[in-house]
């Protein structure tokens, strides 16, 4: 191994993950800068340095993001399936494996790659709601609401209240789905799905006047929610959750 061609192909690809000339992808915040037209040159760097150092399990998951958010599912899942063989508590990529196959909308896999996230490390709450939102498509919303509970417990999310509301309305559990987008509407009061889910609701159970003003909210906001969520857009957007590493030896 040259250390100076593995650092400089380790930290090319770091650079091109974010697309502004830094090194420290630690953070989702942070990779909310990925611009997805460097996608391509990022997984260059990132192969080329897993030639140099294959054991190290940093450089399969970041090559796994990449190619993840380049779309390209199944590779990602094997470069994060990767990492794992290489470093069995490698708790990154269990997670990201599993934003990974959410987004696929291959729900069985990846709430038991969830399952193992959570038994390495429970402080995730991304990953409790990829959970969640995996158990409410296929429409086991009973397993789902203590997913989205648990979510909330580790961060405080109107999006989780509301999905909560959606589970307990669909087992008629109405009354507390009320409760549940009026929690998730204090949090957000811009959260229209919530609105019109609790206008619809307050309606039929003959609050006429709450649910007017409610239905009122929604007409004044855009892109009001459906009653039932499209969950298959909302798994797909779990990949904006995806985390890559960096290693001070690679700056």
């Amino acid at each position: 191994m040259e250390p100076d061609e593995l650092n400089i192909a380790a930290s090319y690809g770091l650079r091109i993950v974010n697309g502004v000339g830094k090194t420290d992808c630690k953070s989702a915040v942070e990779f909310d800068l990925f611009e997805p037209a460097y996608c391509t040159f990022a997984i260059t760097g990132f192969q080329i340095a897993i030639t140099l150092d294959p054991g190290n399990p940093d450089l399969h998951n970041n090559l796994g993001v990449c190619l993840c958010l380049g779309d390209r599912f199944d590779e990602a899942a094997t470069a994060f399936r990767t990492a794992i063989e290489v470093s069995y508590e490698y708790v990154w990529a269990y997670r990201n494996l599993g934003l990974c196959l959410a987004a696929q909308g291959k729900c069985d896999e990846a709430v038991q790659t969830f399952r193992e996230t959570i038994a390495l490390n429970p402080d995730y709450p991304e990953v409790h709601k990829g959970m969640g939102l995996c158990l409410a498509y296929q429409g086991r919303y009973e397993e789902a609401i203590p997913a989205f509970r648990a979510a909330i417990e580790e961060e405080p999310d109107a999006d989780s209240h509301y999905h909560i509301g959606v589970c307990l309305e669909a087992i008629g559990k109405n009354s507390e789905a009320v409760s549940a987008y009026r929690k998730a509407l204090e949090l957000d009061p811009g959260n229209a799905g919530a609105y019109y889910n609790l206008a619809l609701l307050l309606n039929a159970q003959g609050e006429y006047a709450e649910a007017v003003a409610a239905a009122r909210t929604v007409a004044a906001l855009r892109n009001a929610g459906p009653l039932i969520p499209d969950y298959r857009q909302a798994l797909e957007g779990l990949t904006e959750h995806l985390v890559p590493m960096d290693t001070e030896e690679y700056r």
